[in-house]
């Protein structure tokens, strides 16, 4: 996913984009290799880079919101009860 966000400008901001492919690369260790990962390392992650992870879901939003409204515009039977779009 990180991948495809890159490559489809899904992140406009290219450092983040990378940043977003470090944490997916960190996320295959806590998945693949959990055992080696300590309570301090992943402290320290998290603590350190929230406000990352927090701007890589707004720019994620962001773009769902910019694609939805795009669908809206091509075709306009797609509007979602309450204005919204079904994401």
């Amino acid at each position: 996913m990180a991948t495809l966000a890159k490559e489809h400008g899904l992140i406009e901001d290219a450092d983040l984009a990378d940043r977003f492919l470090a944490m997916a690369g960190y996320r295959n260790r806590l998945t693949h290799h959990y055992e080696k990962v300590t309570e301090s390392e992943l402290f320290g992650i998290v603590s350190t880079h929230l406000g990352d992870i927090e701007a890589i879901a707004e720019s994620l939003r962001a773009a769902a919101a910019d694609l939805a409204e795009l669908q809206r515009q091509e075709d306009p039977s797609r509007q979602s009860v309450g204005g919204s779009a079904d994401l």
